[in-house]
């Protein structure tokens, strides 16, 4: 089996609440045949392998069903149906050395997205990770590396793009960011060593949480000011709850270390994408902080 992509953080399920329920009401039953269509579409191809369309038409199908549980925030089938096409995809090119077993998984991942449709549309929130094994098992049909829950949470959460805007404040003005980030560098790059290493790392984390404070009050960006909010955030979280200090949160702060050295150098813009992305990622520790 292949190695796992990313490592898990934590192992509960964190529960994303996005409108979902009330646009449901009005495709529910179009999504439920959709998922018929695809299911009958592999078995008229099973039975004539030769005749590639029914395949391309399920591709068709997903990407249409992707297309409405976009609208209706229901990014976990988004994320679900996305992999199903990939599989598809890689069975219509021959790429897939057990083709069995990805049909399997296949159809089994019609069966359990059509149960969750049932699930929403009876008022339950979308989860962000429900479709987690699902994933994994089309990931693994065609010989890609398994996912991890916290990498999974970070796809979610890119599909959803939440927003934090930064609050009205004097001290956001263009080059004020890049300035702090430049006297700030080298005190956290020394906290940041100090806090790897084991030395002092109670001190170490305090200072760096203060830094995040800091450059969270002068950020102008969004992508900016949720990273140094959600780092100053996961800071205090490995604060009080000593289990959350794990190498994967290690290796999340010198990601954190490395854009506020770019950012010194070449300012907010430079950096949005990155910053987005990992600040993505520590949510993930947040959310798992009992």
């Amino acid at each position: 089996m292949p190695a796992a992509e990313e490592s898990d953080l934590m192992t509960e399920n964190p529960q994303i609440r996005p409108d979902v329920n009330s646009g449901l009401f009005w495709v529910k039953g179009e999504l439920a045949q959709s998922l018929e269509r695809v299911r009958g579409q592999i078995e008229a191809y099973l039975e004539e392998p030769s005749d590639q369309q029914p395949l391309e038409r399920s591709v068709v199908e997903l990407h249409q069903l992707a297309s409405i549980a976009n609208v209706i925030q229901c990014y976990s089938a988004v994320l679900l149906a996305d992999e199903m096409k990939a599989v598809l995809q890689d069975l219509m090119q021959g790429r897939v050395e057990s083709p069995d077993a990805a049909f399997a998984a296949l159809v089994g991942a019609t069966l359990q997205l059509s149960d969750y449709v049932e699930l929403l549309a009876r008022g339950e929130a979308d989860h962000a990770l429900v479709f987690a094994p699902q994933i994994n098992e089309l990931r693994v049909s065609r010989g890609q590396a398994l996912i991890g829950n916290a990498g999974l949470f970070v796809r979610y959460l890119k599909q959803r793009r939440p927003q934090i805007q930064p609050s009205e404040s004097s001290h956001r003005r263009p080059g004020v960011a890049q300035a702090l980030a430049r006297k700030h560098q080298a005190a956290f790059e020394g906290a940041l060593l100090k806090y790897v290493r084991g030395q002092d790392p109670l001190n170490a984390l305090k200072l760096l949480g203060k830094a995040g404070e800091q450059l969270a009050s002068v950020a102008m960006s969004s992508e900016l000011y949720q990273l140094w909010w959600v780092f100053a955030a996961s800071v205090e979280a490995v604060l009080h709850q000593p289990q959350i200090d794990r190498p994967d949160v290690k290796k999340l702060y010198g990601k954190v270390g490395q854009i506020l050295k770019a950012m010194a150098a070449q300012g907010e813009k430079a950096v949005a994408g990155a910053a987005l992305e990992v600040a993505y990622f520590l949510l993930y520790v947040v959310a798992r902080a009992p």
